[in-house]
């Protein structure tokens, strides 16, 4: 069963809606374009862990950037 990769990718755009995810304010995006760079109270972070690896990404809310660390 593979997924198609357009659709995963969309989905995980959406994730910024659904509070199912922890969030936090204190780690930044790298993302050095990102809207939170000028106005710090954008800064907001999804927690995402995969639940076979519990591998941590973090997805910047304004931006959408995927990175971690």
């Amino acid at each position: 069963y593979r997924e198609n990769r357009d659709e995963v990718c969309a989905t995980k755009k959406n994730n910024i809606y659904a509070h199912v995810y922890s969030r936090t304010i204190h780690v930044p995006c790298p993302n050095t374009e990102c809207p939170s760079k000028t106005e710090n109270s954008l800064q907001e972070a999804m927690i995402i862990q995969d639940p076979k690896t519990l591998r941590v990404t973090y997805m910047c809310v304004p931006c959408g950037n995927e990175w971690t660390i």
